[in-house]
């Protein structure tokens, strides 16, 4: 199997933002239906009881009906609830682009040196120390 390239690991990476987006999109209400004329047309349709607490979520993309027995409180669809939704979407995309850099910079890193040549090495002294320590780490741990 061939490994897959830079860009197609941020693919694979970026669907689940994308997921997390277009559910997002589908759970975004004005706030729940639990009455009404439309909630017992959708109880008559599920064969629900009148007992039953049906909670239906409409928005101009999306109609859904969230029965009693999944045991989901109205206050999980609410807009900060939701919210947490795109924080995990943006959380999922930096991870992506992240994957990506590292991909791209795995596959790429010997072309840039040897371009480079010597100016591939920083100059400013503060980062050089930082990159110092870093070498001289890698040895101590290697010598262990």
């Amino acid at each position: 199997m061939t490994p897959l390239k830079p860009i197609e690991v941020f693919q694979d990476s970026f669907r689940i933002a994308e997921l997390m987006l277009q559910l997002y999109r589908l759970l975004e209400n004005d706030g729940l239906q639990t009455e009404g004329h439309l909630v017992s047309q959708v109880r008559s349709v599920l064969g629900a009881a009148e007992g039953e607490q049906l909670q239906l979520l409409l928005n101009p993309v999306f109609l859904g009906c969230i029965r009693e027995q999944a045991g989901v409180p109205t206050a999980t669809m609410r807009a900060p609830s939701l919210a947490n939704l795109l924080r995990q979407a943006v959380i999922s995309a930096c991870t992506a682009y992240e994957t990506y850099l590292s991909a791209a910079l795995k596959e790429h890193i010997f072309v840039v040196i040897e371009v480079r040549q010597n100016d591939f090495f920083p100059t400013e002294p503060k980062l050089q120390s930082i990159l110092k320590g870093l070498h001289s780490q890698s040895e101590n741990a290697s010598a262990c």
